[in-house]
């Protein structure tokens, strides 16, 4: 039996019906909750926004309990803007509180077309009502990178989120995993979006140091990935193509869209969780590190991974840790294509 069906099976098609499912809360995964990184990411988001309104004497002290009205919001992109933006002051009732949601939501998509729909529906009316953090930190991220926010976010933070439905009269439990930032640091410098962090050159010393664990039967000759790189190009990007198809079939379980095989498994966390969907195997979330940020977290998130693939008989040639959290591309293929060649036909 599928492990995630029972504790937490997801896919983007779910996530934009979840309404229609009927969700009664969406609160953050324990060890998202106490991890440093969000609690920095909140705290960076609060200073922000505290910078326009406290001349309002308006404050935010917790992200989903004074932002979910939108009132403190609505100031901020008033000021922020320097556009008068009509709504109700001090709403209190649910429908005068869904009216400012909406309008706020309205004038940010056509101001700046920020708009949810294309950004995956990771916020709605209905979603910052029920005070889903999640949804709230997913908007309140994207005005941050609109108005150029001067607090430094913490880059690659990803979350868990517990999504309590109910359907067919009984209550169920769904989690799902959100990409929260990406480089922040690009942002930073005025380049745009970071859902990718740029991969980074290492010293040969470090390498080194790395390939003391090696994963798979040694490497002595030559291989077919050898081959597509430096002699067929073209079907290079087939193979690219086949392999991210099959990670987001299995990944999209979660809620998780990759776009960059070579970027977006360098820290070890998808890829621990893209084991885990095709084995069918949850892997408790305190058994690798889901927002890593030093090298060594994210080694250890890679080489929890290739473990868990010996432990499943993925059969697959030689692998370093190292080269994977170093963004190299043709290591990180070599992995997913013996996942492929294991699990191809699951779905």
């Amino acid at each position: 039996m599928d492990a995630f069906n029972q504790t937490g099976q997801n896919d983007r098609k779910a996530r934009r019906g979840l309404d229609d499912e009927g969700v009664v809360s969406v609160i953050l995964h324990p060890n998202s909750a106490s991890d440093p990184q969000v609690k920095k990411l909140q705290k960076a988001l609060m200073d922000w926004i505290n910078s326009y309104t406290h001349e309002d004497r308006l404050l935010v002290r917790d992200m989903a309990n004074d932002l979910y009205d939108g009132q403190l919001l609505l100031s901020l992109l008033s000021k922020a803007s320097g556009e008068e933006i009509p709504h109700h002051d001090f709403a209190q009732s649910e429908v005068s509180i869904k009216q400012n949601l909406q309008t706020m939501f309205k004038f940010v998509a056509d101001m700046y077309h920020i708009d949810a729909q294309e950004d995956d529906d990771r916020w709605s009316v209905e979603a910052f009502y029920r005070k889903d953090l999640c949804a709230i930190l997913h908007f309140c991220i994207a005005l941050a990178h609109q108005f150029k926010c001067k607090t430094q976010l913490p880059s690659n933070v990803k979350v868990a989120a517990i999504h309590r439905l109910t359907k067919g009269g009984a209550i169920q439990n769904k989690t799902v995993m959100h990409d929260l930032t990406g480089d922040e640091l690009l942002w930073a410098s005025g380049n745009g979006g970071g859902d990718s962090a740029l991969p980074g050159a290492r010293a040969a010393s470090t390498a080194k140091r790395d390939s003391i664990i090696e994963f798979g039967a040694p490497k002595s000759q030559t291989d077919v990935f050898d081959t597509l790189f430096d002699q067929a190009p073209e079907k290079l990007q087939q193979v690219k193509d086949l392999l991210q198809q099959f990670c987001n079939k299995h990944l999209n379980k979660l809620s998780v869209n990759v776009r960059d095989l070579g970027v977006q498994f360098q820290d070890g966390v998808y890829l621990v969780l893209l084991v885990g969907c095709c084995a069918g195997f949850f892997v408790p979330l305190d058994r690798f590190h889901i927002t890593p940020i030093t090298r060594s977290e994210k080694l250890h998130n890679v080489k929890a991974a290739l473990s868990l693939m010996r432990t499943f008989e993925v059969e697959m040639s030689f692998v370093q840790p190292g080269p994977v959290v170093d963004g190299d591309l043709k290591s990180t293929l070599r992995v997913l294509y013996a996942l492929f060649g294991k699990y191809k036909a699951v779905q």
